[in-house]
């Protein structure tokens, strides 16, 4: 009985795998990029600190910048899937 169901579920689906499958990836990606801000806080205040000014702006500009950058591009990719 529970076959069935799920049968009848995913032929729903059928015509749609492609943007099934990028909406699924993405979801990942921004739930992996949004969880790993407070693992990225936790790094920046132990070992960045330490470093001379100029390193210091280099590794936040890198770290937010892609961090942001990857959160901007999941939720771009959600509004045209």
């Amino acid at each position: 009985m529970k076959n069935k169901k799920w049968t009848k579920l995913l032929s729903y689906y059928k015509p749609y795998k492609k943007e099934l499958f990028l909406d699924l990836l993405f979801s990942i990606i921004y739930s992996i990029a949004v969880t790993s801000i407070p693992l990225l806080i936790r790094y920046v205040t132990t070992n960045i600190v330490n470093l001379e000014k100029d390193d210091v702006y280099r590794l936040l500009l890198l770290i937010t910048g892609g961090n942001y950058g990857i959160i901007c591009y999941c939720i771009f990719m959600f509004k045209i899937y």
